[in-house]
């Protein structure tokens, strides 16, 4: 098994998981900044793949990663109404369009992340609510 560098903060740990799960964790801790999950982003992304992550360092990946969407339990929308503004996929074109995700990252479709959204759009639409631009 190879390993892999991940850098937070300037630290970098040498992870001996495959490249598949480093792209997972980052593509979760990405979309769970975006969402406004992070509480459970702390509690089982870090500890799947054994990194020690302290608040600073998901702090640090915060300040990287725009808040897109206005859930609950601090906002006003559920994940129905997320489905019905674009959902998963159109915060994820958004966060690769900011350079967030990596287009060339392998989905488990063997395609790649920018391939399988080239078709969704680059901005959210307009009669919606819940997915900011």
């Amino acid at each position: 098994m190879r390993t892999h560098m991940l850098k937070i903060r300037g630290l970098a740990w040498k992870l001996a998981i495959p490249a598949v799960c480093l792209a997972a964790f980052v593509f979760k801790v990405s979309f769970e900044l975006a969402t406004g999950d992070t509480i459970f982003v702390k509690s089982l992304g870090s500890g799947t793949v054994g990194v020690p992550l302290a608040l600073d360092d998901f702090e640090a990946m915060r300040t990287r990663v725009p808040v897109l969407c206005d859930l609950k339990p601090s906002g006003r929308f559920v994940a129905t109404e997320l489905h019905q503004a674009g959902g998963i996929p159109q915060v994820m074109k958004i966060l690769l369009e900011h350079g967030v995700l990596h287009g060339d990252a392998l989905t488990m479709t063997g395609q790649m992340l920018a391939e399988v959204l080239r078709d969704i759009p680059a901005e959210p639409r307009k009669d919606q609510e819940v997915i900011h631009p």
